[in-house]
């Protein structure tokens, strides 16, 4: 794995900015936009993957995929490494 399993809680005290460094943009897709990041403590390069809210449905389907991403690991699965939350946005920092 390319890191050990760690237990995430939904920052929301915090921006991602301030913890990573975002770098080249990745991809975008339906629910968001994917970014290179480095954590600015370690160097360690992961994604930072961006979800606006707009709905409560849509918080709802996004809190639902981080609970199941946090029950998960397997070498074949992105492993979900951070979560930060504001009143616009998700971002779920993901194994890069």
């Amino acid at each position: 794995p390319a890191f050990e399993r760690r237990t995430i809680q939904i920052r929301r005290e915090k921006w991602v900015t301030d913890e990573f460094e975002l770098l080249e943009f990745l991809g975008r897709g339906k629910f968001g936009e994917v970014k290179k990041c480095k954590e600015k403590s370690t160097g360690r390069l992961l994604a930072a993957k961006f979800v606006s809210i707009v709905k409560e449905q849509e918080k709802k389907d996004v809190l639902n995929e981080i609970e199941i991403m946090k029950s998960l690991q397997h070498p074949r699965l992105i492993q979900l490494y951070d979560v930060f939350e504001n009143k616009k946005q998700i971002c779920l920092i993901l194994e890069l």
